[in-house]
C-alpha cells in the first residue's frame, strides 16, 4: 500500500498544549472518551470568537488537532503583455 510523504504528519493526532498560534487555523477534534469521533471537526484557532470550548474540555474527552492539508490552487497563467 502506497503511503504518500507527510500523511503521518497531516493524520497525528496533537494535543492541545502542542498547539501554537504560528501554526494558524488547523482541524480540531473532540474525542468522546478519548478516542471516539462524535462531530466533526472545527476548523479555526483557540483565538476565535466561535472557539466552541472554553476553558478545559469536559471530564473524559480528549481535544486534538492536525494540520490543515495544503490544497495546491490553480492559478492561470498571466496574459501576455501586449507590444507597443
Amino acid at each position: 500500500m502506497y503511503i504518500p510523504p507527510g500523511f503521518a504528519a497531516l493524520t497525528t493526532p496533537r494535543p492541545l498544549v502542542e498547539w501554537h498560534e504560528d501554526y494558524g487555523p488547523v482541524l480540531w477534534w473532540y474525542l468522546d472518551n478519548g478516542h471516539d469521533v462524535d462531530e466533526p471537526p472545527y476548523a479555526g484557532t483557540p483565538l476565535d470568537d466561535d472557539w466552541p470550548w472554553d476553558g478545559d474540555v469536559w471530564a473524559g474527552a480528549t481535544l486534538v488537532w492536525t494540520p490543515l492539508p495544503q490544497i495546491a490552487r490553480f492559478e492561470p497563467a498571466p496574459a501576455p503583455a501586449e507590444e507597443k
